[in-house]
C-alpha cells in the first residue's frame, strides 16, 4: 500500500504518487486520488473504492491516505469507521490522468459526506512554488500566507478553495484568522515552500469547539 507521513504537531503530510489499488495495473494514465478523514469525534476512518478497503490501518483525523491510481469512470466511495458501520457512501466519477484531493466532512446536522478538490501536478517554473488555499471550517473565514515580501489575504467561504498560486519559494508564516473583524490570528504556523512543491493549505476544526471536537488547526499537504 501507499506510505505517508502524519505529524501531530505540524500537520505536514507528504504525499507518494505511485501506488495501485490494483495490482498489476498501468498507472500511467490512471487517476489518483488522496482521502483525509476531516469528521469531528471520529478518531479513526476507512475508506473503501468500490467496496475494497483502499489501506489496511484506519486513517486519523486529518491525516491523509496518500495518493491511489484508481480506475476511471464511476466508481463508489464508502466510509466507515471502527465499529464497520457505514457512515456514508457516495458516487465518484474520475476522469483519465485526473488528481483529487478528496475530503470526509459533516455539516451541522452531523451528515456525512465528501468533498472533492481538483489537484495539479503540473510543475511551476524553477524557484517557485504553487500553493492552494481551502477552508474546511464551518466557523473561519481568512487565510493568510506572508514572507518573502509577498502577503496574500483570502476570505473564504466555508467548503471554498482558491485555484493554485505560483509563489517564490522559501519560508512562509500562514495564518488563520476567523473573520475581518479578527485582529489577531486565531492559528498561525510557518512552513517551507519547496522549489518545485506544489501545496494545499487546509483550516480544519472549528474555532468554538465543544467537548471531544477538534479545535481550529491547519492541514498542510504536499500534493508534489
Amino acid at each position: 500500500m501507499i506510505s505517508y507521513s502524519c505529524s501531530n504537531n505540524s500537520q505536514y503530510h507528504s504525499y507518494a504518487y505511485n501506488s495501485a489499488l490494483y495490482y498489476g495495473q498501468d498507472c500511467t494514465e490512471m487517476p489518483h486520488v488522496n482521502f483525509t478523514n476531516l469528521i469531528q469525534k471520529s478518531s479513526n476512518l476507512s475508506f473503501l473504492f468500490n467496496s475494497e478497503e483502499l489501506k489496511k490501518s484506519a486513517s486519523k483525523y486529518s491525516c491523509p491516505t496518500g495518493y491511489f491510481s484508481l480506475f476511471p469512470g464511476a466508481n463508489s466511495i464508502t466510509a466507515i469507521n471502527d465499529n464497520g458501520s457505514v457512515l456514508a457512501v457516495n458516487s465518484l466519477s474520475l476522469n483519465t490522468n485526473e488528481n483529487m484531493s478528496l475530503f470526509a466532512l459533516e455539516d451541522s446536522s452531523k451528515k456525512i459526506f465528501f468533498l472533492g478538490f481538483k489537484d495539479t501536478w503540473s510543475a511551476p517554473a524553477r524557484g517557485k512554488s504553487l500553493i492552494r488555499f481551502i477552508n474546511l471550517s464551518r466557523d473561519s473565514q481568512i487565510i493568510t500566507l506572508q514572507g518573502n515580501g509577498l502577503k496574500v489575504n483570502k476570505e473564504l467561504a466555508y467548503k471554498q478553495a482558491t485555484a493554485f498560486i505560483e509563489v517564490e519559494n522559501g519560508y512562509y508564516w500562514i495564518k488563520y484568522r476567523q473573520s475581518r473583524l479578527a485582529k489577531n490570528a486565531h492559528y498561525k504556523t510557518q512552513m517551507k515552500l519547496e522549489s518545485g512543491g506544489i501545496y494545499t493549505i487546509c483550516s480544519t476544526g472549528l474555532t468554538r469547539a465543544a467537548q471531544k471536537e477538534n479545535t481550529f488547526c491547519a492541514s498542510i499537504i504536499q500534493n508534489y
